[in-house]
């Protein structure tokens, strides 16, 4: 009878009935490493999984859910904000694809007459460090949910808990967008109407509600979350740069 190597408990089952790690025969392989990356962001079974399909079924059920104490079966949300961003980078890298050059070329302007200005700078500032300045969306985003919502249960924490969710879903629709705003820059436009019809949708579904009002407050709530993150953000960046 061996020891587990993660705990110390001795077992000779495949996996240790103490914590649960599968027994290890071996030395690690560079087949390990591969096969436990692939199970990791394709198994079925994956807490990454769970919270990627229940975005998009459901995002409030899932906000509640996890909030509710069922924390192992979902990605943890700040978890869920690093790998959107990264897949986020990932695609804006292999495309070479810069936001505010996009943005330069949908007004018809060649990359080399861009005028070197300080909004011109922040943005592209904002742009390369987006994954350090959105989080100020989700605390922003929740001050307003709490705002608007303020007879739901739930305190500021729990609303930040959905807003990171929200925020870290809304990344990847714009990894998902952004090949086919190589394709066509004008689909860059295409961007705001899914980010605003997806927090309609994640803040009606954490509220468990959908008639008129709750629906208008969302797009209120949206519309003005993102318009004071712009402000803060760009703000702030334009003065110090």
């Amino acid at each position: 009878m061996k020891s587990c190597f993660n705990c110390g408990h001795n077992n000779s089952e495949p996996f240790c009935p103490s914590c649960g790690q599968k027994r290890i025969e071996k030395r690690l392989s560079i087949g390990d490493i591969i096969r436990d990356g692939l199970s990791f962001m394709f198994s079925l079974e994956s807490p990454l999984w769970h919270t990627f399909v229940m975005l998009f079924k459901n995002p409030g059920r899932l906000s509640r859910e996890f909030i509710a104490g069922k924390r192992k079966y979902y990605y943890k949300p700040f978890q869920y904000f690093i790998f959107t961003v990264l897949l986020y980078f990932v695609v804006r890298g292999l495309l070479d694809f810069d936001p505010v050059d996009n943005a330069m070329k949908m007004q018809g302007q060649k990359l080399e007459n861009i005028p070197d200005n300080p909004s011109i700078r922040a943005g592209h500032f904002l742009s390369r460090n987006v994954n350090y300045f959105l989080p100020v969306w989700a605390v922003v985003m929740a001050a307003f949910d709490r705002l608007f919502f303020y007879k739901s249960p739930y305190n500021y924490a729990e609303r930040v808990t959905h807003t990171f969710y929200t925020v870290s879903h809304s990344v990847f629709f714009g990894a998902l967008l952004t090949p086919l705003t190589i394709i066509s820059p004008f689909m860059d436009h295409l961007k705001y109407p899914v980010l605003v019809l997806w927090i309609i949708y994640s803040i009606t579904s954490f509220h468990n509600r959908n008639y008129a009002w709750t629906i208008i407050k969302a797009l209120v709530l949206a519309i003005l979350s993102f318009a004071v993150y712009v402000a803060i953000t760009f703000g702030s960046v334009v003065l110090l740069i």
